[in-house]
């Protein structure tokens, strides 16, 4: 019946009236026949019946659908309302589309990366596997492990090795370029549960030796080499001038490890992989159904132990990690996402606050309106309801231009590449978004529409029919507004003082000593394929010509190669003394960087003693790299130094003090598996890691002795006297002149290096500066509004003041003392708050305390400022009362 009524509304409308006129009628015509005239007849009759509207109000309740006419009034109604105030309207949508809007666009990337699974199948099944050591130290695998821990293992359905990103040149079809390159098991999609979109992915055996090269490739890559997915599959393309076969491409956003543009299958051998004790792969797990993480760990654990009973010298005191895939790809962003949702959430309430205070100003003026409803038999619940109907149309339109605005940064940000944020899920405006922005809109609705109907639905009728009625009015409702503008000034601090705290970090950090110069330094990577460099000694005729080029380059102070950049990480090795044959004994950690010798003179690293390497230690470098080589292919794991790979190293003060603690470490011999080391220099710390990190034990080593290291570009570094452009073009020159096939790739300066390295910190300070400059702009005009309404509702006192001889400046004391009832009471709450919220910083603050008493006070006297700003115009209108008027009101 409901639904019938909800159906034909209009056509059981009709009825029903044609229905009571007809009873009516048939009662005229029963009373004229008991003598009646017919006036009198119709006058008796319509008052038995009484008023045709109530009976049809009682016949619409009788079908329980009275709700429905009222709702639609209302709505009705409420739009009638809001176009009579548009200034108000467009404070309340403007307000709420910037809280609304900045809390979906915040959420769209806390729903994608924390909330959301992985865009794999059974993505919670997967885990990644490490190389522990100690508590919290994870390595990677090495192939010849692994080998042993996909045999052995009863915990997995699958395991997968793979590779991180190679750069490698690219030929074949259209522009010659650089891509990123990832190899990995053939098992590796089937593994992540990902098919390909055209083509198909690696099939069983295509990871043996001697089988045909075939690449997978990406969306992306595929589009911009070849025109199309479809139009790829078949083709033929060349990387580092080995030709490969494009059997599939896979979805676009499909990138994982990282940002790949292509996967070639990892040879599963120990020879196509590594051996114990040589850690530089990356292992992926599937867990059998019901099978939980610390059932894995377990297993693993047992494994591990089992090879370091098997083989001392390499895996004493290893053991094996099981991480989730998820918690690894979203550990970095985590803190950072929940801190930025935390900070758009008291965003979202400074303008509920907001709202709801000018929402008090109006029903302050609607007083009357709703004393004459009241006094015309609305209950307190319809009036109740008319006023949250108005809420909820208003908190509809901000949601809707809320939604619109988190679309455009949403849209902003995915087409940045510089965002702290996993690429493996596209962040976007999705369902879940959606529902997120309705409940918002909901929630600020009863908020702040039902913060003024307690007092608007009982007036006091006396008061409020009095066309002039002041006095007291509403004092109750003008102290939540003191209220809510308190708690503004409260979140506005705690905002405002973790922005200033990131940026006294971001400052800070700016300002770390790296133990480099950047000022006047580019670099450039290049390539050399194994294809076509096949030996050492065309390796090393290539760089030692590129180095003497360089060097030699007009504008050039300086220039030098390198395995590794500063900030971009480095190799790990283990260093031990000489004598120490202890496998239980651990090996000192050591980021090596291997360089030329003008390495240290390029980047203006002191050194604190001794040199750097003669022409005689890069040669003998050389040797003990092409003996390294040689002992591989024995297959030996006697870890004892062998003399014939000798070399040279110029250490920092960490490594020395950690291996010869107290001692002079010049001309000292340490050892790095079966290398003698000699130490020839002493270099100040250099941060390559990051720039917060603390210092670690550092080793540069020749670069000739890493010669057959095929996977890291060479690193051109030039100090330049003349423009960056100069020094682009004399490396392309020099490249250029050797081998006109090879390409430069990752030009940049180091001053880019230092700023990609503080991205994170920089984003973080933007947002939350941003949020903190919204919630100040909104306890503006929240200030703004209560002592206006102050103002207005103490006229005549003021009159009364200057008529009896009061000062100007005593009205304006009167006025100023009311900001200072708003701002010391919300400074005294939004300390403790400021405090709390800072500590949830936590990690991302460097170089400063939370409780930093220069920006507790800085803001302080920032949000007083603020505060007597925003009373200026009051306190003005205050002082130009005419005391007269003012009287003539009241």
């Amino acid at each position: 019946m409901k639904l019938r009524f909800l159906l034909f509304r209009r056509r059981l409308e009709s009825e029903m009236s044609e229905e009571m006129e007809s009873h009516l009628e048939l009662r005229i015509e029963d009373l004229e026949r008991h003598g009646l005239s017919e006036a009198d007849a119709r006058r008796q009759a319509r008052v038995e019946f009484g008023a045709l509207e109530a009976r049809k109000e009682e016949a619409r309740a009788a079908r329980g659908l009275r709700w429905v006419d009222e709702f639609a009034q209302d709505l009705r109604f409420g739009l009638r309302s809001i176009r009579k105030a548009p200034g108000y309207c467009l404070a309340v949508v403007i307000t709420l589309a910037l809280g609304i809007g900045a809390n979906s666009a915040i959420f769209s990337a806390v729903n994608s990366v924390l909330l959301q699974p992985l865009p794999f199948a059974h993505s919670d099944q997967l885990v990644r596997l490490f190389t522990t050591r100690g508590a919290g130290e994870r390595y990677p695998a090495s192939g010849e492990d692994f080998l042993d821990w996909q045999a052995q293992n009863r915990v997995f359905s699958g395991m997968s090795l793979f590779t991180g990103a190679r750069s490698m040149n690219a030929s074949g079809a259209g522009a010659a370029e650089m891509l990123s390159v990832a190899s990995t098991e053939a098992n590796y999609f089937q593994l992540l549960g990902v098919p390909a979109a055209a083509g198909r992915t690696f099939a069983p055996g295509e990871d043996q030796p001697g089988r045909t090269a075939e690449v997978v490739i990406s969306a992306a890559l595929a589009q911009r080499h070849f025109g199309g997915a479809q139009a790829a599959v078949g083709r033929r393309l060349e990387l580092n001038f080995e030709p490969y076969t494009v059997v599939g491409v896979m979805p676009a956003g499909f990138n994982y490890p990282e940002d790949i543009d292509a996967w070639t299958p990892l040879t599963m051998t120990v020879a196509g992989t590594s051996a114990r004790g040589k850690y530089s792969y990356r292992a992926l797990g599937r867990l059998k159904p019901g099978v939980s993480v610390a059932q894995a760990n377990a297993d693993m654990e047992a494994i591990a132990a089992n090879l370091a009973r098997a083989y001392p010298t390499t895996n004493a005191r290893l053991s094996v990690g099981v991480v989730p895939l998820k918690q690894l790809v979203t550990q970095d962003s985590r803190t950072q996402l929940l801190v930025l949702f935390g900070a758009v959430g008291l965003v979202l309430l400074i303008a509920c606050a907001n709202v709801a205070s000018l929402t008090l100003s109006r029903a302050e003026g609607r007083r009357r309106e709703f004393a004459l409803r009241a006094a015309l038999g609305a209950g307190r619940p319809r009036v109740v309801r008319q006023l949250l109907t108005e809420g909820l149309l208003l908190s509809l339109l901000g949601g809707g231009l809320g939604v619109a605005a988190a679309a455009a940064l949403i849209a902003g940000a995915g087409a940045s590449t510089s965002l702290p944020l996993p690429r493996i899920r596209q962040v976007q405006l999705d369902g879940h978004v959606l529902l997120f922005t309705a409940f918002l809109s909901l929630l600020c609705a009863l908020i702040f529409g039902a913060t003024p109907a307690r007092g608007a639905a009982d007036p006091n009728l006396p008061e409020a029919l009095k066309a002039g009625g002041r006095g007291n009015a509403g004092a109750g409702r003008q102290g939540l507004r003191r209220y809510l503008v308190i708690a503004e000034i409260a979140i506005t601090l705690a905002l405002t003082v973790a922005a200033g705290l990131l940026l006294r970090s971001f400052a800070a950090l700016r300002h770390t000593d790296l133990g480099v110069s950047t000022s006047g330094i580019v670099t450039a990577a290049v390539m050399l394929p194994d294809s076509k460099y096949t030996s050492w000694p065309q390796r090393r005729a290539f760089y030692d010509q590129l180095d003497a080029r360089l060097n030699q380059a007009p504008g050039v102070s300086s220039a030098s190669l390198s395995q590794a950049l500063p900030l971009e990480g480095s190799h790990s090795l283990g260093a031990k003394l000489p004598g120490d044959m202890d496998p239980n004994r651990n090996w000192v950690e050591v980021d090596a960087n291997y360089v030329t010798p003008d390495y240290f003179r390029t980047y203006g690293v002191p050194l604190l003693q001794g040199r750097t390497f003669s022409a005689a230690e890069m040669d003998q470098g050389y040797r003990a790299g092409m003996a390294d080589i040689a002992f591989e292919k024995t297959g030996a794991t006697d870890l004892k130094p062998r003399p014939e790979m000798a070399t040279v190293a110029v250490i920092n003060r960490a490594l020395a003090n950690a291996l010869w603690p107290g001692q002079n470490s010049l001309g000292k011999v340490w050892k790095s598996g079966v290398w003698p080391v000699t130490v020839v220099g002493i270099a100040a710390q250099v941060s390559y890691d990051s720039i917060t990190g603390p210092p670690q034990p550092e080793a540069y080593f020749p670069i000739t002795s890493q010669l057959d290291n095929t996977w890291y570009p060479a690193e051109i570094s030039i100090h330049t006297r003349g423009s960056a452009e100069a020094a682009y073009a004399a490396m392309r020159s020099a490249v250029g002149d050797l081998d006109p096939a090879l390409a430069l790739f990752r030009a940049r300066s180091m001053d880019t290096v230092v700023a990609d390295n503080m991205t994170d910190t920089r984003l973080q300070t933007t947002l939350l500066g941003f949020f903190s400059g919204l919630g100040i702009l909104l306890s503006l005009v929240g200030v703004y509004g209560v002592m206006a309404f102050f103002v207005t509702q103490r006229v005549g006192e003021f009159g009364v003041r200057v008529a009896l001889g009061a000062r100007p400046s005593q009205i304006l004391a009167l006025v100023l003392r009311q900001v200072w009832k708003l701002v010391l009471p919300g400074i005294a709450v939004g300390v403790p708050l400021a405090l709390g919220f800072a500590r949830l910083l936590g990690s991302e603050l460097h170089g400063v305390r939370a409780a930093d008493p220069l920006i507790l006070i800085l803001t302080a006297v920032l949000l007083g400022t603020v505060a007597l700003a925003a009373c200026l115009v009051p306190a003005m209108r205050a002082l130009r009362v005419d005391p007269l008027t003012a009287l003539r009101q009241e």
